[in-house]
């Protein structure tokens, strides 16, 4: 609608009215609008968008409509200070859906030494609320040297998502700014020094911009929750941390880390003394099992340097790996691949997509006006190669006289074939300027000397090239013969170099039903939910086939021939030895599942084929020109899982579990409804409690309970049921499969 204000600016003792305002909506609703405020003593309470609605043309609706668009409380009282907002706003909507209203607020409390900063928001998305709040307390509470403690942090998201920033970005992060920096939200910081009226800094317009910047952080996300937890320490004076614990829950699972840290060398010197060294750290960590990704980046901050504050130091570090669970045999797209990296990569490295950005291990110092020294060092691991490298730069700028020298080095390593190649080069130069004044004429004139070379080796074996520029002339040497062709190995020195022992090249193991383990070490007897049972079956090695078989026989198979086995991204091979061809035509698969005692009869299993992700530097073929360093989607192993029909009962010996042999499965659909037994004369008490035979059985039930369930079951007593026997077991027994949750009924015998 249309909305009018009017300057009013009058203050009637502790009341001062700033203006108001009147709105017409489209519905036909009037509003009236009030920005007023009470200033009583040294508190201050502001009111912002104060109104009333209603619709004077439509009895029916007429009911006022009560709104309040912001709040702001300012309180000053000896040594407690206390200033916070409140205002509305609006957002996008949850997962980008329609737009919403938020209220964001702040609030900060002072007295003395003690500061607490609380900010959070609250909506209403589809009905439900949606809500985060977030508390910082600065204080020292005391420590050993080692962690001596200066703030508590913590927070909790309901129907919100918590979205990590990128690592150069943890620093400013409102979450960690707000506990790391006592000062940056300090209801005693004046907004303009000398001002005539002194206002805390969370007024109405600070509270605005710090919260506007957490709804892209902190967004609506119905389902999802998150807690977090931190704390800022001290080390022996010298290292000045921060770190925020969060754990993400609900339609995703993710545990996170944010931290900063500041060391500088010395801690304590007067004033206008300079630290021998400052480095400013972030550190971002995640383990994310939906994504199917753990990384930890760290990342010097801008003000970091050694020696002296014109010696710059940047750079930073990443360790990433992704494992995503097989999903109905899709693997996630990047299983399997991790990089670990210092200071980036080579610069004729292509990095994939899902590699993190790393700057450069970097120097940066101006030793005096005329002398600056660079330098920067990288290295890389992947699952293809190794890489490395640095350069080192010194120039002198003298005005009508420079001079400068360079040095650089990179490698690049492959393993198995043992490969190597290398370049290494270095520059130095000098130039002069004369400048000659006669009469009018003005002459100047540059003279350059120069002298560098680049050398480029590879092996084995070795050879390479050496060049050399001296000004305008330059000529290149080759030398160590003709390159080779990249050497190949044989089988056995493939195995023996790639492939664990013969034992371990297949795994088996229980994904799916375990309940414990019985024993310990090699001996340890696994417990498990035959309805719920998944056994995974996995190889080091692709797969061309896969077969299952019961007792010997094949009762199932999967080949890449047949195209019932998905084909990798790439042709699988083994390029690095020495064969005519290096596709792998053969690499099958066998699990044999083994029942005694009953051959011929067909297991209650389904088989669905498991998909990796492998390295290409090993199991590629020769030629292979595709993009990336892995062959995807490979086969690697199969899922045996128990059929949904398994339903079948136990019964138990009265001379213990230990004894028990558990008879063949007996499908539920094949038994039928109890027919409803007349009342017994007897009462039921006596059945439950009186009949040794039944107490007999029961204890037998019990004793393997005990037997197969991770908690301790205490005794049961039936004393209390007994006497309440005319009360209970009024609807008749209803058959339902074991792990099934039978429904409630709507009608209950009274």
């Amino acid at each position: 609608g249309l909305r009018k204000w009017f300057d009013i600016n009058k203050s009637l003792g502790p009341l001062h009215l700033a203006r108001a305002g009147c709105e017409w909506y489209d519905t036909g609703r009037i509003g009236l609008l009030l920005d007023a405020a009470v200033d009583l003593g040294g508190l201050h309470l502001g009111l912002s968008g104060l109104g009333v609605s209603f619709a004077p043309f439509d009895p029916k609706h007429a009911h006022p409509h009560f709104v309040l668009r912001g709040i702001e409380v300012r309180f000053r009282g000896g040594p407690v200070t206390i200033g916070g907002a409140l205002f509305e706003t609006t957002i996008a909507g949850a997962e980008a859906g329609a737009a919403i209203t938020q209220y964001d607020g702040m609030l900060t409390l002072r007295a003395g030494d003690f500061t607490v900063t609380a900010f959070g928001a609250y909506a209403l998305v589809a009905g439900a609320p949606s809500l985060f709040v977030y508390g910082v307390l600065h204080r020292e509470l005391g420590g050993s040297p080692a962690f001596r403690v200066y703030g508590l942090a913590a927070g909790f998201g309901y129907n919100r998502r918590l979205k990590l920033p990128a690592v150069d970005q943890v620093e400013e992060f409102p979450l960690v700014k707000a506990a790391s920096d006592p000062n940056w939200l300090d209801p005693a910081k004046t907004s303009a020094p000398g001002a005539k009226e002194t206002k805390p800094r969370t007024d109405r317009d600070t509270v605005r911009a710090v919260l506007e910047r957490l709804h892209a952080f902190v967004p609506p996300a119905p389902g999802q929750y998150w807690l977090a937890a931190g704390v800022r320490f001290n080390s022996f004076e010298m290292v000045d941390s921060f770190a925020l614990l969060s754990v993400s829950f609900g339609s995703e699972f993710s545990i996170s880390v944010l931290g900063v840290s500041r060391i500088t060398i010395p801690a304590k010197l007067a004033p206008g003394q300079t630290p021998l060294c400052r480095a400013d750290l972030a550190l971002r960590a995640e383990f994310n099992p939906t994504v199917g990704e753990f990384s930890v980046q760290a990342q010097l901050g801008p003000a970091s340097y050694v020696f002296s504050a014109a010696c710059k130091l940047t750079g930073g570090f990443a360790f990433c790996t992704w494992f995503k669970e097989p999903n109905k045999g899709v693997q996630g797209p990047n299983k399997g691949d991790f990089v670990i990296s210092l200071g980036g990569y080579a610069a004729n490295f292509k990095r994939p997509a899902h590699y993190p950005l790393v700057p450069r291990l970097a120097l940066d110092w101006v030793v005096t006006p005329q002398v600056r020294i660079t330098g920067e060092l990288y290295f890389a691991l992947t699952p293809r190669c190794i890489m490395a490298g640095g350069r080192l730069s010194a120039v002198y700028d003298g005005g009508w006289v420079r001079a400068w020298f360079t040095a650089y080095a990179d490698f690049l390593i492959a393993w198995k074939p043992y490969h190597y190649e290398a370049r290494f080069g270095v520059l130095i130069g000098a130039s002069a300027t004369i400048r000659i004044n006669l009469l009018f004429v003005k002459i100047s004139k540059t003279f350059t000397f120069q002298l560098g070379a680049d050398l480029a080796v590879a092996g084995p074996p070795f050879a390479g090239t050496a060049r050399v520029h001296f000004y305008i002339v330059s000529f290149t040497i080759n030398f160590g013969g003709e390159r080779a062709p990249q050497r190949k190995i044989d089988w056995a020195e493939f195995r023996s170099s790639f492939l664990p022992a013969d034992d371990a090249v297949c795994t088996a193991n229980v994904s799916r039903g375990l309940l414990r383990e019985r024993g310990a070490g090699d001996a340890a007897i696994p417990v498990v939910n035959a309805h719920e049972l998944a056994l995974d079956v996995h190889t080091q090695v692709p797969c061309t086939a896969i077969r299952w078989l019961f007792n010997g026989q094949v009762i199932g198979a999967k080949t890449l021939e047949a195209k019932t086995l998905d084909a990798p991204s790439a042709p699988l091979g083994v390029a690095m030895v020495d064969a005519p061809d290096t596709s792998l035509k053969v690499s099958e698969l066998d699990v044999d599942i083994t029942l005694e005692g009953a051959a011929g009869v067909p297991p209650h299993f389904n088989a669905e084929a498991l998909y990796e992700a492998f390295p290409k530097a090993l199991w590629s073929c020769a030629g292979d020109k595709s993009e990336g360093d892995l062959v995807t989607h490979a086969a690697a192993g199969v899922r045996l899982q128990t059929a949904p029909t398994l339903r079948g009962t136990v019964v138990v010996p009265a001379e213990g579990p230990e004894s028990v042999t558990p008879p063949p499965c007996r499908p539920w659909r094949a038994m039928k409804q109890a027919t409803p037994p007349r009342r017994p004369e007897a009462s039921l008490g006596s059945l439950i409690a009186g009949d040794p035979a039944i107490e007999a059985r029961r204890a037998a039930v019990l004793a393997v309970l005990r037997a197969i369930t991770p908690r301790p079951l205490h005794d049961v007593d039936l004393t209390r049921t007994a006497t309440r026997a005319d009360t209970v077991f009024r609807s008749q027994p209803r058959f339902g499969g074991a792990g099934e949750g039978l429904r409630r009924p709507k009608v209950l015998d009274a």
